[in-house]
Formats: structure tokens, C-alpha cells, sequence
């Protein structure tokens, strides 16, 4: 059951199986994995609980409402880059784009032979058709895939590049565009409404507005997790305290490693926090004669994939109207025309497969200082990511195509694009990114991981981490399918 906020306000003291932080894709699944095998299961989420029937199409709204940090983290260092991530219960994956896609086999490899990861590809292949099959995973429909996606496959076509519709989880898709929003229509397929049966399990208790505070141990053994209820406005109106057998974080690769850093926990080789990958993106916005609706297409439904062996990953983003008018600078322009170009625009993206890193220190508030340092070679990246996608976007028929830099920059050609990007600084890219991960890597490498390879908290007898944390290194895909998995497995282990 989900408990409402009024019911527990004023705080609550509960005794269980096992509590579990955080109610994403880790917490979730491995929350539904214990309930069902008959464990009294405690699921903490610091974020409200929205219902489908309350997802609102206000982009504002949802940004204070269900982003962590309402949808305004950033970055220190150059370019800085804009992060978010869900903080509502079921996680980021309520308000993400539905991609679901598995890595290569040979980042799983890299993991064995970097960090002694205990598992192979082959190993984790019952657990990735698992959630495939749950979450309802298959390619985007091209019948509601939209104007935008389909413009791009156009150009896909004509330049030659491989590409393909994106696998989602989804069943019964309309194509509205409002993903990042949540789900209005309960087509796209979550944790919350796939795997935790919207909270209608028996054994499990899921308490939102309850951010944990303190993890109260002794000996390595936790013996409960503290914390307050906060409202819909930051404020806090009680405390709350949970002792259970056994406690799992699941915050995240932001939140896990503040809780751990703030309780001085499992940092005995100096690793927690360390190790931050984000998948950087970057991205182009092409304008075309027609009206190409974005707000009536799927966000993320066509990738091209002929550049991965170069670590560039090219995928839509369309965005709301109104995060459109904010996200890039066209303050140049009257609203009349701003609106005109978001009618006829087409806003395409590319993520690239990071050599870079960085890390997360935790502040006085118990929130996250994110830290991010750029090589060289990853902004070299960036900017061939921008070149690719323009000439993508010139091949699909645009007239002309925003640069996703600084300098408020249209350009008509690939060559005016080549001309642009070489003379454009690092601190001038227009960086976001959506995937953070690593922070507390597992595996059996004592030295750089933060967990070992049965998902324990070194250091810890009863406290265990899943959650997009434990990626030892960037996957090069969204990593939503990747962490389901390793959550099944983590499922399974505990169940034991």
C-alpha cells in the first residue's frame, strides 16, 4: 500500500523485514521481488506520490513537483552541465522517455576485467529478457512516432547512416510527447505501474514525502534509518525512524552516495561519490518549411546508431513548448516567432560514451554537490556529435538548423556548421545530461569498488546498494534496462 501524506505527517515509527531507500528502479523491483516472497517490506521515497490522473501538462508544475531539486541541478566545472533526475515515488522512471536498451556485451567485460565484476553478459541475459518482457519493451510504433522522428529517418536514409526505431517500454502509445511529464495515458511502462502493481502488494509499505536522514549503525551492523517528512513545499512536518534485519539504499547515483558520505559509511578506500558518469548530451535544433508537431510525437523514437564505435550516441528530445522557450536562447526573437520556430523545429540530440568523470560531495542540506571535469578528447566529441547531427538534420530537408552552443548560432550547410564548431570554446557548449551513474561502483576490486559482488556495502553486514550507483562504467545506452537487471538479480539474492 501507498500511504497518503496526510496519514503520516506528523511522523511514524515502523519495524520491518527490510527497508529499502529510495523507490526507482532498484527499490522498486527489488521491493516487489521481497514482498511477494512474504518479507514485510518498507519503501522509503523522498517524493510525493502522484497518480496517473494527477500528471499535469504545466512543464513548470512538473519540474518543482517531480524533479529532484526541481529540475535545476547543474554541474561545477566547464561546460557546466544541466542534470536532472525524478524524485517521486517510482523514480526517475516515471518521468524519463521510455528507452529501454541493453549495453554491449563488451561493457559487461570491461566491468569483469576493470572492477572484477562477479557477472558475465551471458549471466545477466535471464535477467535482461525478465524485464524486457515485464516492462513491455519493443521498438517505438512508427505509426505515433511523429513527424520529427520521422523527418530524421528520412535523412538517416539519404545520408546512409544506419538507424532504427527506439526499443521502450511501452504498450499502447498515442505519441502525445509529454513523457517527461509523466504518462497520461498509463501507456508507457514504469516500475510503479509494472513491477510494484501501483502499491497493491501485500507486505509492502511505501512512505512518501520521507526523506532519510541518518543510518544508525554500530559495528557495521545498521540498526535503523532516520529521517523527515517533508511537504509538497520543503518543508518538514515530522520525523520518522525504521528499524528492520536488513536495509537497502536505492537513491540513487546523486542521493546514495550523500546518505553514505553524510553517515561516514563504506568509504574506508575513499570511493564513495567518486566516479560519476553522466552520459554528457548535446543537441541541434532544425527548422523546416512544414510544421513538423512535436507536441504530438513520441520524444524518443528514432536513434541513429552508425557512430557508436566513435562513443556518440544520436537520439530525439522533443520537448514541451514551454521548456522549449527556456532551454535555448532565443530571446532574440519576438514570442510570435518563437512560437512559429517551435512549429516548425525539430529538436535532435546525441549522447556520448564518456571517457571523463566526477564526483558527488554531499552539502550542509544533505543534498548533492555534483562535480564534473571534461577531457579533451569528450569535448572534441561533443562537437563532432553537433556536426553529425546537423548534417542529419540539413539531409531530412531542414532550412536551416540551430547550434546547440552559446552563440545563438543558425547555420544552412555542413560547412558553416564545421566553421561554427572549431571556433566554439568548451564553455560554450550547451551541455545537459540524464544517466548519472557509478558513484559507488560494484564489484570485487577492494580498491575501487563500493560494492561487492552480492550487492553488499563493504564494511556492512546488513546493508546493501542497487540502484544506478553501482554501474561501474558509462553503459554507452540509457540504463534503465541495465538497472532493472542488476535489481532482479539483487531480488533474487536477498530473497535468500
Amino acid at each position: 500500500m501507498i500511504l497518503k501524506f496526510e496519514e503520516i505527517k506528523k511522523g511514524f515509527n515502523e519495524k520491518a523485514d527490510v527497508c529499502i531507500v529510495g523507490s526507482g528502479i532498484g527499490g522498486g523491483i527489488i521491493a516487489a521481488r521481497l514482498a511477494k516472497a512474504g518479507f514485510k517490506v518498507v519503501l522509503l521515497e523522498a517524493g510525493p506520490y502522484v497518480p496517473q490522473e494527477e500528471y499535469n501538462r504545466n512543464a513548470f508544475k512538473t519540474l518543482r513537483d517531480l524533479y529532484m531539486n526541481a529540475g535545476l541541478m547543474v554541474t561545477i566545472g566547464l561546460p557546466t552541465v544541466a542534470l536532472t533526475a525524478g524524485a517521486l515515488v517510482g523514480g526517475t522512471m516515471e518521468i524519463y522517455s521510455g528507452t529501454c536498451l541493453r549495453p554491449k556485451p563488451g561493457v559487461i567485460e570491461g566491468w569483469q576485467q576493470e572492477f572484477d565484476f562477479g557477472y558475465s553478459y551471458k549471466d545477466l541475459e535471464e535477467f535482461f529478457e525478465e524485464a524486457e518482457k515485464v516492462l513491455r519493451v519493443s521498438p517505438a510504433d512508427p505509426s505515433v512516432a511523429g513527424k520529427g522522428n520521422l523527418l530524421v529517418k528520412k535523412g538517416a536514409e539519404k545520408l546512409g547512416w544506419k538507424g532504427r526505431f527506439i526499443p521502450r517500454s511501452a504498450d499502447g502509445c498515442i505519441g502525445c510527447g509529454n513523457c517527461n511529464l509523466g504518462c497520461f495515458v498509463g501507456a508507457k511502462k514504469t516500475i510503479l505501474n509494472t513491477f510494484l502493481e501501483n502499491g497493491n502488494l501485500p507486505n509492502l509499505y511505501i512512505y512518501p514525502n520521507s526523506k532519510a536522514i541518518k543510518i544508525d549503525s554500530e559495528k557495521g551492523v545498521v540498526k535503523k534509518i532516520e529521517g523527515w517528512i517533508i511537504d509538497r513545499n520543503g518543508d518538514k512536518t515530522g520525523k520518522f525512524s525504521v528499524s528492520a534485519e536488513r536495509f537497502v539504499l536505492s537513491a540513487g547515483a546523486l542521493m546514495t552516495p550523500v546518505l553514505l558520505l553524510h553517515n561516514n559509511l563504506c568509504n574506508s578506500n575513499g570511493r564513495v561519490g567518486e566516479n560519476l558518469h553522466i552520459h554528457p548530451a548535446v543537441g541541434n535544433i532544425g527548422f523546416f518549411s512544414e510544421e513538423t508537431e512535436m507536441w504530438n510525437s513520441i520524444i524518443q523514437g528514432y536513434m541513429v546508431e552508425e557512430f557508436e564505435d566513435e562513443g556518440i550516441k544520436i537520439e530525439g528530445g522533443f520537448p514541451p513548448i514551454e521548456l522549449f522557450m527556456v532551454s535555448v536562447p532565443l530571446y532574440f526573437e519576438d514570442l510570435k516567432t518563437a512560437i512559429e520556430l517551435y512549429k516548425h523545429g525539430v529538436v535532435f540530440g546525441a549522447m556520448i560514451y564518456e571517457e571523463s568523470s566526477g564526483k558527488v560531495r554531499v552539502s550542509s542540506d544533505i543534498t548533492p554537490r555534483i562535480f564534473y571535469k571534461f577531457v579533451e578528447s569528450d569535448i572534441q566529441k561533443m562537437k563532432k556529435a553537433l556536426l553529425y547531427i546537423a548534417e542529419l538534420l540539413l539531409a531530412a530537408g531542414a532550412e536551416k538548423v540551430f547550434l546547440g552552443t552559446g552563440s545563438v548560432t543558425f547555420i544552412r550547410s555542413k560547412e558553416e556548421a564545421e566553421d561554427v564548431l572549431q571556433k566554439t570554446k568548451k564553455e560554450d557548449l550547451l551541455v545537459s545530461a540524464y544517466h548519472p551513474m557509478g558513484t559507488c561502483a560494484m564489484g570485487g576490486n577492494p580498491k575501487k569498488c563500493v560494492v561487492d559482488n552480492d550487492f553488499r556495502a563493504r564494511g556492512m553486514e546488513n546493508l546493501y546498494i542497487c540502484d544506478g550507483s553501482i554501474i561501474p562504467s558509462p553503459l554507452g545506452v540509457n540504463p534503465a534496462l541495465t538497472i532493472a537487471a542488476l535489481s532482479i538479480l539483487a531480488g533474487e539474492k536477498l530473497k535468500k
